[in-house]
């Protein structure tokens, strides 16, 4: 593209919008991810400042000067440490005119939202004809080295890439048990969805402390071992929409089909889903896996699989409770784009005692469900899943579009509080957007108080609490992942992390230092602590012994005469402690150097010894 057209495609575009100042970062607020008209031209990025009361358009291809776009209906944004990584389902709107360079992954600087290494990837798998077989859903970051892509056929791994400094495919194959096998690239039209890009896709993913759980339309959510890439188990069912709340509990969607609708029933959950009536939610214990289902005394969880979205189940950072949006499907067909009640589902207040969960269609929590807010009232309704909550605040940002004809492309960004009031809206400009989500920025790094040095004074293990040293202002706290990133002294100390806790086992007596990694979000900081083993770890309990027989044989020490096998301490003539060991009986002391005197000592007995 010559620079002449590029400058007149940018004059053409921005001539529809108001003037606006390009922020130098984008810090306060939240980037508000479209889909835009499918058919017309690729996914869009704009930010809204609340506070300011602006809102910039098309910010990622005016940082890139229009060389650059995102690819066609994205509807999925994560931002992690230093990057913003976009999936969109394909590589370019049919509709898209001019060259711009555009794919269904975009791995963005989240300071510049330039294209890292300048790559945009157009494709995440292919057939042997060289057509696209993987359309993008779901991102979901491992680590700061690796991210997952949750797509129409299957989970795909990128790994960073140290020498080049991007972000490349780990394998041409998705990992094993997730993948498609109704797909084979040559599909003509899935626009109806009942396609194969409309059955056993892989949508929402989420990692915890020990797993990735991960979504997959005909199998359940997978729970998938972060270290290895690989299925370790399945949690069997029909699920849509996944979130993890402030206890650091999982919660799922549960769908099923909406009764007299069996023509639906040809594939394991329907053939689009549009019948599916979520009525449950499912609570997954992040480490023991454990399940429990309860059932919604009002209100309900759309399925999201018919045109993919996020789904609008959102968790708070600020309060144990989610969030949703739902229609009754008593007053007409569910829709996933014409929502207008609002619900709060407070987690506290489930008295689990109370329900009985081996009857799950009969396990409500009663209570924990209430409507808080109907934009109907104001003739507004609520669209897809453009619904998170401040990580900050615990306000809801919502996007809605006015009047009853989603056509008319009036739209308002909404904040809304805990309780169902409307804080704030402000309207962009009309367009056809179909927001897709809201991507908060991420300010603060997470702050470790009160993980203090350690004393190991007996034989026992020692588990310390770290879920209260360690926060984050602006992520949840419990998705923090902590890990052992450094022992100075292996011999000393065993620490390891077991349910998110530090675990140390004292080996020998000695001092270390152990360090201890947190990350959220992408941003590590490492605290490192003292760690002084003063037990005598390796001691015996003394039995059977009298008087010990301790004598020196070839410029070793033998002992005999003690029964069981007894701790041994030997000492130089200064009373300093050389070596401490477990001996058997007639077991000999060696590595000794000759001619000097030793102190051995074994229980209260004590010997000197000449090598």
């Amino acid at each position: 593209m010559t620079n002449k057209v590029i400058t007149a495609l940018t004059g053409l575009l921005i001539a529809s919008f108001p003037m606006q100042t390009m922020a130098q970062n984008y810090t306060d607020g939240a980037f508000v991810l479209n889909e835009d008209w499918y058919g017309h031209n690729n996914s869009t990025l704009n930010f809204w400042n609340p506070k300011a009361g602006t809102i910039d358009y098309l910010i990622m291809q005016m940082a890139n000067n229009y060389q650059y776009s995102l690819g066609c209906t994205s509807q999925y944004g994560q931002l992690y440490g230093d990057f913003l990584v976009i999936s969109a389902k394909q590589d370019k709107d049919p509709g898209e005119g001019g060259d711009m360079l555009s794919g269904r992954i975009a791995i963005l600087n989240k300071k510049t939202l330039k294209p890292v290494g300048d790559e945009i990837h157009p494709l995440i798998s292919v057939n042997e004809n060289g057509k696209s077989d993987a359309d993008g859903r779901g991102v979901c970051f491992v680590d700061n080295k690796k991210f997952y892509v949750g797509t129409s056929n299957g989970i795909y791994v990128f790994k960073w890439d140290e020498q080049g400094k991007i972000f490349v495919w780990d394998s041409e194959k998705p990992i094993l048990g997730t993948e498609n096998n109704l797909i084979t690239g040559d599909e003509i039209s899935n626009a109806d969805g009942q396609g194969p890009l409309y059955h056993n896709q892989v949508g929402t993913m989420l990692r915890t402390q020990d797993y990735v759980f991960a979504i997959k339309q005909d199998l359940g959510v997978l729970v998938i071992d972060p270290q290895t890439d690989e299925i370790t188990k399945i949690i069997e069912g029909c699920y849509s929409t996944m979130v993890q709340s402030k206890d650091g509990n999982i919660w799922v969607g549960v769908n099923y089909q909406e009764e007299g609708r069996e023509s639906n029933l040809n594939y394991p959950y329907g053939w689009n889903g549009n019948a599916w009536n979520g009525s449950q939610l499912m609570c997954i214990d992040q480490y023991s896996l454990e399940t429990k289902k309860v059932r919604l005394d009002t209100g309900g969880v759309p399925q999201s699989w018919y045109a993919w979205t996020a789904g609008s189940l959102t968790a708070s950072n600020t309060e144990n409770a989610l969030y949703f949006v739902y229609t009754d499907p008593s007053l007409g067909q569910i829709n996933w784009f014409r929502n207008s009640v609002l619900y709060r589902f407070d987690i506290d207040a489930i008295n689990w005692d109370n329900i009985d969960l081996t009857f799950p269609d009969e396990a409500y929590a009663e209570g924990a469900c209430e409507e808080i807010y109907d934009s109907s009232f104001d003739e507004l309704y609520f669209y897809g899943g453009a619904l998170q909550c401040n990580p900050i605040d615990g306000n809801i940002y919502a996007a809605l579009y006015v009047g009853e004809n989603i056509a008319t492309q009036e739209w308002i960004y909404a904040i809304i509080s805990p309780d169902g009031e409307m804080i704030q809206y402000q309207t962009p400009i009309k367009r056809y957007w179909y927001p897709a989500m809201f991507i908060f920025p991420d300010n603060e790094a997470p702050v470790v108080k009160g993980l203090e040095d350690i004393t190991i004074a007996d034989k026992n293990s020692v588990t310390v609490t770290l879920a209260d040293k360690v926060s984050d202002k602006d992520s949840n706290n419990a998705a923090i992942i902590k890990s052992i990133s450094n022992i100075h002294n292996e011999s000393i100390v065993k620490a390891e992390i077991t349910k998110g806790d530090l675990v140390l086992t004292p080996l020998n007596k000695g001092n270390t230092a152990v360090e201890i990694a947190f990350n959220s979000n992408g941003k590590v900081v490492t605290k490192s602590i003292n760690v002084s083993v003063t037990a005598d770890v390796n001691s015996v309990e003394m039995t059977d012994i009298k008087r010990a027989n301790v004598f020196a044989v070839a410029g070793n020490i033998m002992t005999t005469g003690i029964g069981t096998p007894q701790q041994v301490e030997v000492y130089n003539a200064q009373g300093a402690l050389i070596k401490s060991t477990v001996v058997n009986n007639g077991e000999q002391i060696i590595g000794l150097a000759k001619g000097n005197l030793y102190i051995v000592k074994i229980s209260n007995q004590s010997y000197k010894i000449v090598l």
